[in-house]
């Protein structure tokens, strides 16, 4: 206590005043540093309370935000992993799918099928003289044959056809092999054996389309009043818009087969005197394995 007095003692009168001052703030005297304390202890508080008024909207914004973004990257990868299931070609820019139900009736009556005539050759005609198109550098490069794939004489692209024409092929050549006698009327023993072994590939090809493509659309059975067994009647397929892709082909299409316009780089023009637009049966010859004795 007298150490406090002597110092005290040795204070100026505005030292003494400052101390005062000083010890009057501790006491809980107000200052600016008070007001600075109080507003900052208050906007605290308000903060606090303005997450408490709200916990519950920022809970949902934040489950909402994140369910978004699982749902973004679930789409991706399932996008991704589409794209990579889908094969690749040059015509599916133009396809358009649609679901319908099936034609009825047998379609024995349909210009595509009976003896040959006028109105027959002209309908398979049209199916496929746009059989044959125009595809570009990048097209091969995607499946690295650019150095085995036929460029086309004027340099604007190879040449090119897709899977559909050649099942629509198959299906036409068949129905020559029906009536060989009247396309071939020169018929021979040797004719008619490339003509049965084309027939078989194609047989084979069409076998190998039907299990690849899987059509799985239904087929239902009925009993007919005329008939004894079931009748067979389709119910729906999903089929592209064919007129749309006809149009998308034609607009490409390339006619090979005429007369000097492919050629060999040693063995000269492929189709010296021309072949129909879908191809001819002249020159064409798949090997079959040999036929088994007969026992």
């Amino acid at each position: 206590m007298n150490f406090t007095l002597e110092k005290s003692g040795l204070a100026t009168a505005h030292d003494s005043h400052e101390d005062d001052y000083v010890w009057r703030k501790s006491l809980g005297g107000s200052s600016d540093d008070d007001t600075l304390l109080t507003q900052d202890t208050r906007k605290f508080k308000q903060r606090k309370s303005f997450w408490r008024r709200h916990v519950r909207a920022i809970y949902v914004h934040i489950v909402l935000f994140s369910l978004y973004c699982i749902t973004v990257i679930t789409l991706v990868a399932w996008n991704s992993s589409l794209r990579k299931e889908i094969l690749f070609s040059p015509a599916n820019e133009v396809l358009k799918w649609n679901t319908g139900p099936w034609p009825e009736g047998d379609g024995l009556t349909e210009p595509y099928v009976g003896y040959p005539r006028p109105e027959l050759e002209k309908a398979w005609e049209g199916l496929l003289k746009n059989m044959n198109i125009r595809i570009s550098k990048e097209d091969v490069r995607r499946f690295g044959r650019e150095e085995t794939a036929i460029p086309l004489p004027d340099g604007s692209g190879y040449i090119g056809t897709l899977n559909v024409y050649h099942e629509i092929h198959c299906i036409r050549w068949l129905h020559k092999h029906l009536y060989q006698e009247i396309y071939w009327p020169q018929l021979d023993d040797i004719q008619r054996e490339k003509n049965r072994v084309h027939s078989e590939h194609c047989l084979s090809t069409l076998r190998k389309f039907a299990i690849c493509h899987g059509d799985v659309g239904l087929i239902t059975y009925s009993w007919n009043p005329h008939h004894v067994k079931p009748t067979a009647r389709a119910t729906e397929h999903r089929c592209i818009d064919w007129d749309r892709f006809s149009n998308w082909t034609a607009e490409r299409a390339v006619n090979m087969f005429e007369p000097g316009y492919l050629v060999h780089p040693s063995l000269g023009p492929a189709y010296p005197d021309g072949e129909p637009l879908h191809g001819g049966p002249r020159y064409e010859e798949h090997t079959l394995p040999p036929v088994p004795p007969e026992q």
